[in-house]
């Protein structure tokens, strides 16, 4: 979904923190100084979280968000003590800086 409006590029996953019995992934973690602050997660339609989403956001106890191509409207799914943003990416970013 990305590749039509922005320049695309692998990055060799981040396992630091993460053990390598998580075979699972998500498409972008934001860090600060080694230190993640914030997980995305992109998919086509999905209204529900990603396994993996949740996953990583329980383990790494960070924000955590699952934008979509379509919707129109933002809303929070529950992960255990922590939610999870689903939002349309056209809204989520277009709020961005």
């Amino acid at each position: 979904m990305f590749e039509r409006f922005f320049l695309v590029f692998s990055i060799p996953t981040w396992t630091e923190k993460i053990t390598r019995a998580i075979q699972k992934e998500v498409d972008f973690l934001l860090a600060n100084n080694n230190e993640p602050f914030l997980l995305i997660e992109t998919k086509m339609a999905d209204e529900q979280p990603s396994k993996s989403l949740q996953i990583f956001q329980r383990a790494l106890n960070v924000p955590a968000i699952q934008l979509t191509n379509e919707g129109d409207s933002y809303r929070f799914a529950s992960n255990d003590k922590n939610k999870i943003l689903i939002a349309p990416a056209y809204q989520w970013l277009s709020q961005l800086p």
